[in-house]
């Protein structure tokens, strides 16, 4: 897969970096971090990582664009002759193949990409098999994403009131709405929403371990 318009070395020239995560006193508002872009935010079967508000689509070779949405092929560069001038191995540096015209081209890597048995513990994978990066999800760490730094948290620890991430030293609580603090441990008043169904819905008004979000009347599961 390819990244944008560009590559640099054969590989994609944005990396995208993993947030470090800490434990603050507050609860995560409802429309940051928790709407997980998914395969209806990209075209042409892109794949996309991130949120619905930073989406970063990995593109199949032969597509481009922020969202993959570019067919190379069908944007045709015609020379003074008449004809469509294909892209050569020049436009591309370290050995990368071009693939289109030379008015719309794509780099790819002329190795085989890496895939998620390149790292351990569901780590994102990025670059080519011989040479790689391991995008670590929180409290893994080293090359392959091997190492547990710590015990991880449960939902304990957030009192059965949100989702928590990282480890029993360090973590963040995903509070349920209705619910603040840094363990999910202050409950906001029920009068905050008297029109829409009275009390908050909880953590056991979803199935496996999802967010609830909205009151016992009208829950909503993320």
């Amino acid at each position: 897969m390819i990244v944008g318009n560009a590559v640099d070395n054969g590989m994609p020239n944005a990396i995208p970096q993993p947030p470090q995560i800490t434990a603050t006193n507050y609860s995560l508002p409802l429309n940051q971090g928790l709407d997980i872009c998914g395969p209806q935010d990209c075209n042409n079967q892109g794949v996309c990582i991130g949120s619905k508000t930073l989406p970063m689509c990995l593109c199949y070779v032969g597509f481009s664009g922020t969202k993959c949405e570019t067919n190379i092929f069908n944007n045709v560069n015609i020379g003074d002759s008449g004809h469509s001038i294909i892209c050569s191995a020049s436009d591309c540096n370290n050995n990368g193949i071009c693939l289109g015209t030379k008015g719309s081209f794509t780099c790819a890597s002329p190795y085989p990409l890496c895939d998620a048995s390149d790292c351990n513990n569901n780590g994102l994978c990025i670059g080519t098999k011989n040479q790689f990066r391991c995008a670590c999800h929180v409290s893994y760490s080293g090359e392959r994403c091997e190492r547990a730094q710590g015990t991880m948290c449960e939902i304990s620890d957030c009192n059965t009131q949100g989702i928590c991430l990282g480890s029993k030293n360090e973590f963040t609580c995903l509070c349920n709405l209705g619910y603040t603090g840094k363990r999910c441990e202050s409950r906001v008043l029920d009068t905050v929403a008297p029109l829409a169904g009275g009390l908050f819905c909880e953590l056991k008004d979803c199935n496996n371990n999802g967010l609830c979000a909205g009151t016992k009347l009208l829950p909503v599961c993320l």
